[in-house]
């Protein structure tokens, strides 16, 4: 293949894998050194018809000629002639040289009917000896070097590089280095790409269709080339949209009334190209939809207010209320997560630096009447003091809180049920201190619909479980349907009595508890039964006792000794053992053990 034939199709094949649609094309009479129209090498000790030599160090070759080389010295140290271009020399017989100083080598190439602001070329050269300096239309070009004779070194005339319309001259300074006479010569394989003037915009991108919830940020955006400047015309339902003039367009809290087509025209001298339209689908989310200390209207409340969304349903500091606190934010401590403009800290108290220990259950109700609930999505941030779990409908959705340094995140796409749902936040205060959550960003929407009457169906179904004797099990089922539902629990299809909620607790288990466990839900139109979830009961290797417990594994009482566990070294010589005592702070089952009572 010749040279010419061979960067033309380089430049075709780059348009053709990434830009197909800027209808750019090679730029012509644009030549490698050494070859002829068709691209083909010259023959020896031939005049290059592309490139004249406007400079010389050696007045007895002052140009303008060019010449290709006879065969022998330098090519060898030099990189060898062809297959797509030629050394060319101030004379032809190198082994002879020319006088040491600068030599310009010029070439032209024509962009009548090409934009040039779209223009660039690309390619690599060889000189000796050195490359002094490069000039597109008497202008410096920066960055572009030589390494010599022994490779080829690349380079780039960049988009914004001064091309102008119709004839380009590019010059190349090469410095002949030595005190006398030695071999002088240089060599370019290059190509370029143009777009023709008066190119009409072309759209490479298309502004893409979006679901969002209401106040939500979203941003439509388009990518489009043609010759410069190009303006742009964002428009919603065929109408112009004011301020609409850059390559993309931001709403910012979405609103329900901004959902519909959204497009763009792309324009310039040579005309005007319409984007496709962008359907922005906008939901509405469902009530009960709220962060952590956030008033009805949606403003943060005061420090000590009670927040009237979330329900502290379970509470170990004070079992008689159900209020969740606004905390004091001057006193919680400042390894929190600082409140912010949307979600503050809520806890038992306002101030929870002496809260009681224990779990403490946060419920927040959501309401899907009139939404489908197989639609419904919910996400959101939360953050706990201390460890925390997240139920949907009592089913455990297994996130867990990384604590109160950072705040964690979830997504829930099902679990949900017709009408009342409850989101519930359990948060273990191990011991005594502060204890709070805090939910922030905490957004949900779904589909609209009537639900029609139906039988009952399972969203969740029972989980299957591992547990030692003495501990506890709780297995839940959510059901959908037409309400209200009636629930029966069975062991191993044996009736539990009186096992008639939506969850199962045994506790504690024994070793007859192990089977399976199924719940059947029923209702005016029908009934299901739930899969199977089996109990899986481990049994303690004999002798092999937690601390804290009796022979039967039951906890002991405070201050007990312990009759498994014995001191037998200690660093505290008022408590050498060996008898050792269930301290006063302990877990039931799992009770810490101490040489003496209180610590």
């Amino acid at each position: 293949m010749n040279a010419s034939a061979f960067f033309q199709r380089t430049a075709i094949i780059l348009l053709t894998t990434y830009a197909p649609w800027l209808q750019a094309a090679p730029i012509p009479r644009l030549f490698n050194t050494g070859v002829d129209d068709g691209g083909n090498l010259l023959s020896n000790n031939v005049v290059d018809p592309h490139y004249a030599m406007t400079a010389s160090a050696d007045p007895d070759f002052p140009g303008p000629n060019a010449l290709t080389l006879l065969p022998g010295f330098p090519v060898g140290p030099w990189i060898a002639e062809g297959p797509n271009s030629r050394w060319i020399a101030p004379q032809a017989d190198q082994s002879s040289g020319n006088q040491p100083g600068i030599y310009t080598f010029k070439t032209t190439f024509d962009l009548t009917g090409f934009d040039p602001a779209t223009a660039r070329i690309s390619g690599q050269l060889a000189t000796d000896n050195s490359l002094e300096a490069v000039r597109l239309n008497g202008t410096d070009l920066t960055g572009i070097t030589s390494a010599g004779f022994a490779t080829f070194t690349s380079f780039a005339i960049p988009l914004g590089s001064p091309f102008v319309a119709g004839t380009n001259t590019l010059e190349f300074d090469v410095r002949n280095a030595g005190a006398t006479v030695n071999p002088a010569g240089f060599r370019v394989e290059m190509s370029g790409i143009a777009t023709g003037s008066g190119e009409r915009p072309s759209i490479l991108t298309q502004p893409q269709s979006q679901t969002v919830i209401v106040g939500d940020l979203v941003t439509f955006s388009v990518e489009a080339i043609g010759s410069p400047p190009l303006s742009y015309e964002w428009r919603f339902n065929n109408g112009p949209i004011p301020g609409g003039t850059n390559d993309s367009y931001t709403i910012t809290g979405v609103t329900a009334n901004k959902a519909g087509d959204y497009s763009v025209v792309v324009s310039n001298t040579a005309g005007q190209t319409n984007s496709t339209n962008a359907t922005l689908t906008v939901l509405v989310p469902f009530p009960g939809i709220y962060n952590t200390g956030l008033s009805s209207n949606r403003t943060l409340l005061d420090d000590g207010l009670v927040d009237p969304h979330y329900k502290l349903v379970v509470n170990p500091n004070d079992p008689t209320s159900n209020d969740s606190v606004v905390e004091d934010s001057t006193r919680f401590p400042i390894v929190w997560i600082q409140n912010s403009s949307k979600s503050k800290w809520i806890g038992p108290a306002s101030d929870t630096s002496a809260a009681a220990a224990g779990s403490y259950s946060y419920q927040l109700a959501l309401d899907l009447t009139a939404y489908l609930a197989d639609t419904a999505f919910l996400a959101g941030s939360w953050a706990t003091d201390n460890s925390g779990s997240l139920f949907l409908n009592g089913a455990d959705t297994g996130y867990k809180s990384a604590g109160f340094t950072a705040f964690s995140t979830f997504t829930l796409t099902n679990g949900f049920v017709s009408g009342a749902n409850v989101l519930e936040f359990r948060v273990n205060n191990d011991t005594a201190g502060y204890a709070g959550l805090r939910v922030e960003n905490l957004r949900g929407t779904a589909r609209q619909g009537v639900v029609s009457q139906s039988p009952p169906f399972i969203v969740v179904q029972p989980q299957g479980a591992t547990r030692v004797i003495t501990e506890d099990v709780t297995f839940t089922v959510v059901a959908d349907g037409t309400p209200p539902f009636s629930y029966q629990w069975s062991h191993d299809g044996a009736t539990l009595d009186g096992k008639t909620n939506t969850s199962l607790m045994l506790s504690p288990i024994t070793v007859a508890d192990a089977g399976g466990y199924r719940a059947h839900v029923f209702n005016a139109l029908g009934s299901t039964n739930s899969a199977v979830a089996r109990l899986v009961v481990i049994q303690p290797q004999l002798g092999v006792f937690n601390t804290g417990v009796d022979s039967t594994g039951a906890a002991l009482g405070d201050g007990q000794p312990d009759p498994h566990y014995v001191l037998i070294s200690s660093a505290d010589p008022a408590y050498a053992g060996p008898i050792v005592y269930a301290c006063l702070r302990g877990r039931p089952r799992f009770l810490p053990v101490s040489p003496h009572l209180h610590h």
